[in-house]
């Protein structure tokens, strides 16, 4: 073989080893991020158009009943609870959230995590609240990133 033969054949071997490379280090990550972002999306749209709101807030605001608003709590701080919890009822466990928050005025089913914060948030009974989109009387879905995806 002629040495321009050999200079083609190790460039080619040197090439295909990078993209090699590169492929392993790159696409993984690339992968992960982008499912992260499909399964963050398809956990807003369930919250946003499968869930019958009412009953959904019904059953927060019994939740934050039993578990604050029952009781007098002189500071503005708020008592959270894992979706292991055990106080946490099953049909609220079963939307698998981060966390949910009990504030004195509402409460916060939070499903986002580190990445981007999202969720619902109910008020109590008489108050509007404020959100990134409303689902009913006190019923608001909020995201981090103030955007609210097509169903």
């Amino acid at each position: 073989m002629s040495k321009r033969r050999w200079t083609i054949l190790l460039i080619s071997v040197i090439a295909a080893a990078a993209l090699g490379l590169a492929g392993r280090v790159i696409v993984p990550p690339l992968y992960f991020a982008y499912t992260m972002h499909r399964q963050m999306d398809d956990k807003e749209r369930q919250l946003l158009y499968r869930i019958n709101h009412k009953v959904f807030a019904s059953e927060l605001r019994n939740f934050a009943n039993a578990h604050r608003w029952s009781f007098p709590h002189e500071s503005d701080g708020f008592d959270y609870f894992r979706a292991t919890d055990p106080n946490v009822p099953p049909d609220l466990r079963a939307l698998d959230p981060s966390v949910i928050r009990v504030f004195n005025d509402r409460i916060e089913f939070e499903c986002g995590g580190a990445f981007l914060s999202f969720g619902i948030v109910v008020f109590r009974e008489g108050l509007r609240g404020s959100g990134t989109k409303e689902l009913g009387d006190g019923i608001w879905f909020y995201a981090e990133d103030g955007t609210v995806p097509n169903p």
